[in-house]
């Protein structure tokens, strides 16, 4: 099993393999991973059903445990991994498994394990603080948990505390002389018998609705109306919670609360036809409630229910500034519309922005940190606005808070930037239009339907401390498992435009100088597929070869067999995926490649 993980993956001779390439965490390319990788899938673990068995019944959880504790805990004793939680998508199984250390949790350690429906591990991301000596550091009265340093661990304070002057919570660690080793805002910025009623909202806003530019009646004025902006909205029904001759924007998961100042009661209408105008704080109400409700049906329908917990909803929060945000910090979670400047509730896109920092933060708890990541965070949310928007109209279809910004108060952002990766700033309200370009792109390729889905998927598959080339392609992966890798080069182009991934590999939209349909063919790749016995290549005596490579689907060259040497393919030196086989003439040419699944 070893000599067939080094012949797969050559890179792994390097001296320095297992530490260069595992401590970026963010793909199957170290020599841990790959490995581990290939235990777990050795193991009994992958002739198991799932049936969603209870913990006491799910003896899997346990092996996989002990695995990953053999594979990373091997320098200091004392170290062990806990399942934070897991969670299930259309794809498989995400374990989160938290990183402990004499009986503490090591701050912001982890590692991600991702198995597919048979229990198959097809991915693991690790974001793992790694312990390389023994700790000389004694805990200290009031530790909770370990901080790793430049290069120490030491006993540390973790605390959640209500910061005065911000008006806000931040998550504190503290030494045990009480400096300050991390300070972090958590907040993520930008019942009874229901019955049938009708409003008037934006869809999702006048500026989208009417094609319209800000300016002359198209302007917030002070949150005035008139009859361009009232007839901007449009009639949509849905269930609101009827009690004691009242209706309360109230649904299973979520509802309009008061919150923070400025204070405005939500609305409590008598009458089915919520008719509320945009200079009434009803309207801000209904409108971000509907628009909730809507995308809360639509992730029911993609099978996407879990992403919505209890959520508390401030349609006139963050104390009347012009920001918005969710904060995961309490719970039931919350969501915080500002009123300065245009009301960012009677903004749809803000609306679905913000929902979208709590789908991404319930699908993957805790990875919400490092400076590429917030940018992504923001970039995918963007993302989730404007596919939204779309969906109503294919007015401005680039133009992220198209009402409540792109104005006098504000310049809002687009997901149509000409910035590229190396062009980064570092700075998140510029960058995260990098990536947000990036998935407009897919979705404008592939279409809504299939790139929401993909971008969706995505979510459980975060990691903290990650940069946008290894996420992208974790976005191929998404493609690869949900549509068989159909859209691969298509996705692919899309970051390469960004210079987020190098270009297109040659197998995915073909080369010059293309030789097809030589005498050589693929021989019982069906058996292959299913791990029982080898494929072969039988190539006819006029062929002259030079070698043959073999690749993933994410083009890395697994290998190369040079002429001479028998052409078969064993499936117990590859894990589960599809691979594709080029052919090399003598003449410099290449073959129409060969496709093999595993």
């Amino acid at each position: 099993m070893f000599k067939s993980v080094k012949k797969l993956y050559p890179m792994l001779n390097q001296k320095s393999g297992k530490r260069i390439i595992f401590e970026s965490g963010l793909f199957m390319r170290s020599f841990l991973t790959c490995l581990l990788l290939i235990v777990l899938n050795a193991s009994n673990l992958c002739g198991q059903i799932v049936s969603e068995p209870s913990v006491a019944d799910r003896p899997y959880e346990e092996e996989l445990k002990n695995k990953l504790e053999q594979t990373y805990f091997k320098n200091v004793s004392e170290q062990v991994f806990t399942i934070e939680y897991k969670k299930e998508s259309k794809i498989g199984f995400h374990y989160k498994f938290k990183h402990s250390f004499k009986g503490y949790p090591v701050y912001d350690s982890y590692i991600l394990v991702h198995l597919d429906k048979t229990l198959k591990p097809y991915l693991v991301q690790t974001n793992l603080k790694e312990i390389t000596k023994e700790v000389t550091e004694t805990d200290f009265k009031g530790q909770n948990t370990w901080f790793k340093t430049d290069g120490d661990l030491v006993a540390a304070r973790q605390v959640l505390e209500f910061n005065v002057e911000k008006g806000q919570n931040f998550a504190m660690v503290y030494d045990r002389y009480g400096r300050i080793l991390s300070s972090n805002d958590p907040r993520l910025y930008f019942f009874k018998k229901d019955s049938m009623v009708s409003a008037m909202v934006y869809l999702p806003n006048p500026i989208v609705t009417d094609n319209a530019k800000y300016g002359g009646s198209y302007v917030d004025n002070v949150n005035k109306t008139n009859s361009i902006l009232d007839n901007a909205r449009r009639k949509v029904r849905f269930p609101a919670t009827y009690d004691s001759g009242k209706f309360i924007l109230q649904h299973d998961k979520f509802r309009i609360k008061d919150l923070n100042p400025p204070i405005e009661e939500p609305v409590q209408p008598t009458d089915t036809f919520f008719n509320y105008k945009r200079d009434e704080s009803g309207f801000e109400d209904v409108n971000a409630y509907y628009h909730i409700y809507a995308y809360y049906e639509y992730l029911k329908g993609k099978g996407f229910v879990d992403l919505i917990d209890s959520i508390e909803i401030d349609s006139h929060g963050e104390n009347g500034d012009d920001n918005s945000f969710f904060d995961p910090s309490k719970y039931p979670f919350t969501l915080e519309f500002g009123t300065g400047g245009v009301d960012d509730a009677e903004d749809a896109q803000v609306v679905i922005h913000e929902l979208g920092h709590s789908l991404s933060h319930l699908a993957a708890t805790g990875t919400a940190n490092g400076g590429e990541r917030l940018i992504m965070e923001e970039g995918q949310a963007d993302y989730l606005c404007l596919s939204y928007s779309r969906s109503l109209s294919s007015n401005h279809p680039y133009r992220v808070f198209s009402w409540d910004a792109h104005n006098e108060f504000w310049d809002g952002f687009n997901g149509n930037t000409t910035l590229t990766y190396p062009e980064r700033s570092g700075i998140k309200d510029i960058d995260r239009e990098i990536w947000s370009t990036a998935l407009i792109c897919m979705l404008e390729k592939i279409g809504r339907e299939k790139s929401d889905e993909i971008v969706l998927n995505y979510y459980y598959h975060q990691v903290g401390n990650s940069n946008m080339p290894a996420m992208a392609r974790v976005i191929l992966k998404m493609d690869s498992m949900l549509h068989g890798g159909k859209h691969v080069a298509a996705i692919w182009q899309c970051f390469n435009d960004r210079q987020i991934l190098d270009t297109v590999p040659w197998y995915l939209i073909g080369v010059r100088d293309l030789v097809r349909n030589p005498d050589y063919k693929l021989i019982n790749s069906y058996a292959f597929s299913l791990g029982l016995e080898p494929a072969e290549i039988k190539i006819a005596k006029n062929v002259d070869l030079s070698s043959v490579e073999i690749y993933d689907q994410l083009g890395q060259k697994l290998r190369t067999i040079e002429s001479g040497e028998p052409l078969i393919m064993h499936p117990e030196d590859f894990v589960p995926g599809i691979y594709y086989i080029r052919l090399l003439l003598m003449s410099g040419k290449n073959t129409e490649p060969l496709k093999l699944i595993r």
